[in-house]
């Protein structure tokens, strides 16, 4: 029987194939592994959207999940769900407590890197309002963030509200370019749950903010103040 003989021609490519296979696997597996090791963190900050209590302990794991991911692949939106466990666990702290301005200083932190790694994600600049906001009220840091979340995110669903609530408390500071992002973000808002708006706008007494920037979307305003009419007082 005779040998089959290869081209060195066919080796040579067959060997480059193998080579480049054998680099694809091992540049893949370093993400494969960060996308395993933040599934538990990713469930935590799912349940934090959807306005579910969480505990500590369940947010520090979240925090270890996320921390392996990075050891893997640092990665923005890993840094930005970081910043989310940090405010959320300084919120369970005891108002002006070391550990609530240690929690925020950390979401601070984390937002800030990544921002570094992403600076077009709305979420680590609404953090970075949030956090700047508990520490020191209205500041122009606060201002600045928040135009920075309304330019890269007015419509995202996972910001909408928290947006609303602070552009309300700082409405009169805010320049023309952020007060106009924040009354389109309203629409928005009235659209994905209007009860929710109106509940932040009664808190803070923004009802006519609302209305001001609905008055050329008479529909919408009109299901606002149907909304409005309907919520509990007290």
């Amino acid at each position: 029987m005779a040998t089959r003989r290869f081209a060195p021609g066919y080796i040579l490519s067959l060997t480059a194939a193998l080579a480049v296979g054998i680099i694809l696997v091992v540049l893949a597996l370093p993400r494969t592994a960060a996308g395993l090791a933040e599934l538990h963190g990713t469930l935590t900050i799912n349940e934090l959207r959807g306005g579910a209590p969480v505990s500590d302990a369940a947010i520090k794991s979240a925090m270890q999940s996320f921390n392996a991911a990075n050891g893997w692949v640092d990665a923005a939106p890993r840094w930005s769900a970081m910043a989310r466990l940090h405010y959320a666990r300084a919120l369970l702290a005891d108002s002006n407590s070391a550990d609530r301005e240690t929690g925020l200083r950390r979401s601070q932190d984390a937002s800030r890197r990544a921002i570094a790694l992403n600076p077009a994600l709305p979420e680590p600049w609404l953090r970075l309002a949030q956090s700047e906001f508990a520490l020191n009220r209205v500041s122009p840091q606060m201002i600045r963030a928040l135009a920075m979340a309304y330019r890269t995110g007015r419509y995202n669903r996972f910001t909408v509200f928290a947006m609303s609530e602070l552009a309300f408390v700082a409405w009169a500071k805010l320049d023309s370019e952020t007060r106009k992002a924040a009354g389109e973000q309203l629409a928005f808002a009235v659209v994905q749950r209007t009860s929710r708006l109106v509940a932040i706008s009664a808190r803070l007494h923004a009802s006519p903010i609302v209305r001001r920037a609905l008055r050329h979307q008479p529909k919408l305003l009109a299901k606002f103040d149907r909304a409005v009419k309907n919520h509990p007082r007290g």
